[in-house]
């Protein structure tokens, strides 16, 4: 869903949408390990156009979101 947000960072528009995280292992940075069943949860995503990065203090930032 497309929505302009009046209040967040001067007027911007985001897209929010339901989206599903899977969480890291704790092995995720061993060279060998096992590969385990996937468990995702559903989250509430809001995406903000890059051109407001700058805005938004100090955070992750994802470009390319991986598709299951």
């Amino acid at each position: 869903m497309c929505k302009h947000e009046a209040n967040l960072l001067h007027g911007v528009t985001v897209l929010e949408t339901q989206a599903r995280v899977v969480s890291q292992p704790e092995d995720a940075t061993a060279l060998y390990r096992r590969v385990p069943a996937i468990q995702a949860d559903t989250i509430l995503l809001r995406l903000i156009p890059y051109y407001a990065w700058c805005n938004r203090g100090v955070s992750e930032m994802s470009v390319w979101l991986p598709a299951l």
